[in-house]
C-alpha cells in the first residue's frame, strides 16, 4: 500500500493560493473536509485487486483509397455570385 496523503488546513490553504482561490475560513474548513473524502475513496480504490483482461479488438477503419475528384471548373460550375475566383464565400464566425 502507498503512504498515506495528509490533508490538513494548511494544505488546503496552499492549494486555493496556488489556484489563486480566496477562500473564507469556514470554507477551508469544508474543503479539508471533503479532499479527505476523496483521498479515502482512493486509498479504498487502491486496494481493489488488478485484473486483466483480454480484448478481442480489431480494426474497423478501412484503408484509405485514392479516388477521382472534381476539377475546378466542375466545382465552381453552379455556383452564385457569392463566391470570387477560387474559394466559397462563407457566413462570418462570430
Amino acid at each position: 500500500m502507498s503512504e498515506r496523503i495528509v490533508v490538513d488546513v494548511e494544505t488546503v490553504q496552499h492549494i486555493s493560493e496556488l489556484a489563486k482561490i480566496d477562500l473564507e475560513d469556514e470554507e477551508v474548513e469544508i474543503f479539508t473536509k471533503q479532499f479527505r473524502q476523496i483521498i479515502d475513496y482512493f486509498e479504498i480504490l487502491d486496494e481493489v485487486p488488478e485484473i486483466e483482461i483480454r480484448l478481442d479488438v480489431k480494426n474497423v477503419l478501412r484503408d484509405d483509397e485514392e479516388g477521382g475528384s472534381l476539377s475546378r471548373g466542375e466545382v465552381f460550375q453552379n455556383v452564385d455570385e457569392s463566391t470570387k475566383k477560387d474559394y466559397f464565400k462563407g457566413p462570418k464566425v462570430r
